[in-house]
């Protein structure tokens, strides 16, 4: 089955036909019909997953929790992608989580989605070459349970990053350096008040030949999303955005460690932002987005994936847009 099958066949219409002849209940074929569409199925093929080459040296692709998702990532150039820990409240997400597998709280005590584990480790399984995968937090985890995140997902220390999306100091960052990721990814929001000085201290903070700062200029930048009110009224205009940039431009040309710039923008609107750092000299190595190439919320939506060269099914939460993704070819 193609991966953009959803733009080939409207399936829907087919569980009206399926509802009504599946009465009988007694056949094979209904067993068969049963298990291709009363669920929302999908077949991916993860033989010969290869990023697609960009000009710049990396893309990061956030949030992504599934072999669907990862193939559209990779078709955008992904040279990184974020697997996500950051789940606050778990209490609210056992309530209110749309999900049709049997509900059970294996991780309450850790901010992971627990119900996209089959899904997380079955990607991480898949991974290809030349593609890293990158932990998110929000908050300042031990260095027990960041393990214990790191063995849930499948992940290798050695040979994955971390990025914290948080405010921190020296003694954080040391101790993460010190469990051995091979990459260090440290947000700075553009919009708060002592961005010159933080970046400052990041730069010093990291290792300049592996580690990078990630310029945060959406409404998850770190001062923003430690306050629920807050983040959900957020709303600065590109000229704002564009103009701070700007008056920081000679803060960021003195950076050691190189940047992503990331945000939910439009691509017009990212290219200009990229395209006038790069001509004044700003270490610009790569670009991060996460919402802006994802359906909208309401539309997320678990489905069963099967498992290459295996019976296997698990599901998964499909959170990328075909149609927002190819927007992006621009870039190239």
């Amino acid at each position: 089955m193609c991966h953009n099958w959803f733009d080939v066949i409207d399936a829907k219409p087919i569980m009206n036909y399926f509802s009504a002849y599946n009465t009988w209940g007694t056949s094979e074929t209904s067993a068969l019909l049963e298990q291709l569409y009363s669920q929302d199925f999908i077949f991916q093929n993860t033989d010969n997953l290869i990023p697609r080459k960009i000009h710049s040296e990396h893309r990061k692709i956030c949030r992504i929790h599934n072999v669907y998702d990862l193939r559209l990532a990779m078709e955008m150039g992904a040279t990184m992608i974020g697997i996500h820990a950051v789940i606050s409240c778990k209490d609210k997400y056992y309530k209110i989580e749309d999900y049709h597998g049997i509900k059970v709280e294996y991780y309450p005590n850790l901010p992971v989605p627990d119900y996209e584990i089959e899904s997380i480790r079955y990607m991480v399984r898949c991974l290809p070459d030349g593609v890293m995968p990158i932990l998110i937090i929000e908050n300042k985890l031990s260095v027990e349970d960041i393990m214990k995140v790191i063995n849930i997902y499948g992940l290798n220390v050695f040979k994955c990053g971390i990025q914290m999306q948080f405010r921190t100091n020296i003694e954080y960052i040391n101790k993460i350096i010190e469990m051995g990721f091979e990459r260090v990814i440290v947000a700075v929001g553009l919009m708060q008040k002592d961005v010159k000085e933080y970046l400052e201290f990041v730069d010093k903070a990291l290792r300049t030949s592996k580690d990078l700062i990630l310029l945060d200029m959406s409404r998850h930048q770190p001062h923003v999303i430690v306050n629920e009110k807050v983040i959900d009224k957020y709303d600065v205009s590109f000229e704002t955005k564009y103009n701070c940039l700007n008056r920081i431009v000679s803060c960021l040309k003195k950076l050691e460690t190189s940047v992503l710039l990331a945000d939910d923008i439009m691509p017009d609107k990212m290219i200009l932002c990229q395209l006038m750092l790069l001509s004044q000299g700003v270490n610009i190595i790569g670009l991060d987005m996460q919402n802006n190439i994802e359906v909208d919320k309401t539309e997320q939506k678990y489905c069963k994936i099967k498992e290459n060269k295996t019976s296997k099914y698990h599901y998964a939460k499909i959170r990328k847009s075909v149609e927002k993704i190819k927007k992006w070819n621009i870039f190239e």
